[in-house]
């Protein structure tokens, strides 16, 4: 019996990236129809004949030989329709952690990352010649396992180059997971597009991994800098207190000295002057001592008054200005 030519349709949901129709018999008459939402690429016999867009195309075109037509021999025919809006998306993660430097502690880690991508076929040949093939079905493992060794190249290099630039420890990814996955976005949407005839419409970084070993090192060294930190404000606080109280002391003994000095000349004369009134009127003298009694406790009171008048105002310039809090003690010494 005759074989009837065939009308080759599709008749998916458009869902799928691509469905493959195979005939092994395909005679003379025979079409194929390709809707709005396709192209096709077709295969005779095994070797790519075009890439066709959406209508009706015959599969045989009538060989005239001589004044004579000739029918065609039947053939294999394979059908490859490709999706012009279907998006694949795809779960993706760093097969292996990527030894990096933490730029905080200079500690050598690990870290990976996963997240996911939706591609769409863009150039149908590249597309059926470097990633279809002659695959009967589409298979989401198969794509992401020959992406997924392209992509750690680039994902590595971004995420270590914005760890460098930014300064970023573990601590501080989730903060710039948009940015680093629009610097790979980038640089996949060309390498898929050139390698593969796929567009890339979106990738995101949905985590960056580091293992619990290199956060408690890192947080160990962190806390190891800043005990140190901490030991040596306290060294450089109580190096400050000594030379505080040295000065102080400084300053005391040398008031001491010139007050001892400019009393011993005061009482000297004031002495002799003494002597000579008692010789010479001594009821006026038992006046003169008595009143200087007086006198010495209101002077006493005075000066204890002065003296905490400047000790507070010395407080006070040291809270405000420590370095002019120095100098005037420096300068008192000198006095």
């Amino acid at each position: 019996m005759k074989k009837q030519p065939e009308i080759i349709k599709y008749e998916g949901n458009n869902e799928e990236l691509f469905v493959k129709i195979s005939l092994d018999e395909c005679t003379y008459g025979s079409r194929i129809i390709v809707p709005e939402t396709h192209n096709a690429v077709f295969l005779k016999d095994g070797v790519l004949m075009n890439v066709l867009d959406s209508g009706a195309h015959d599969v045989f075109e009538m060989k005239k030989v001589g004044l004579f037509a000739k029918k065609p021999t039947a053939c294999t025919v394979d059908v490859i329709y490709l999706s012009k809006t279907a998006k694949l998306r795809v779960l993706w993660g760093t097969k292996q952690q990527f030894d990096t430097r933490d730029p905080i502690t200079d500690l050598s880690i690990k870290v990976g990352g996963s997240g996911e991508f939706e591609v769409q076929i863009g150039n149908p040949r590249k597309a059926y010649l470097e990633l279809i093939g002659a695959t009967k079905s589409f298979s989401l493992q198969e794509l992401k396992e020959r992406l997924s060794g392209r992509m750690a190249v680039y994902i590595e290099e971004a995420i270590a180059k914005a760890m460098r630039e930014k300064n970023l420890s573990y601590d501080r990814f989730s903060e710039h997971k948009n940015e680093i996955a629009e610097n790979v976005k980038a640089i996949l949407a060309k390498m898929f597009a050139e390698d593969y005839g796929l567009k890339l419409f979106s990738f995101t970084l949905s985590r960056v991994v580091i293992d619990e070993k290199y956060i408690q090192a890192i947080q160990d060294h962190l806390k190891s800098i800043e005990n140190e930190k901490k030991a040596a404000i306290a060294e450089a606080d109580r190096r400050k207190r000594e030379d505080e109280e040295r000065v102080r002391a400084e300053i005391a003994e040398d008031k001491r000295r010139r007050e001892e000095e400019r009393l011993d000349d005061k009482e000297w004369e004031r002495e002799k002057w003494l002597l000579e009134l008692k010789s010479k009127d001594y009821e006026k003298y038992l006046e003169v001592v008595k009143a200087l009694g007086i006198q010495a406790q209101e002077k006493a009171k005075r000066d204890e008054d002065k003296e905490w008048e400047r000790e507070k105002w010395l407080m006070e310039l040291k809270v405000k200005d420590y370095d002019k809090y120095l100098e005037v003690i420096k300068a008192l010494a000198r006095k």
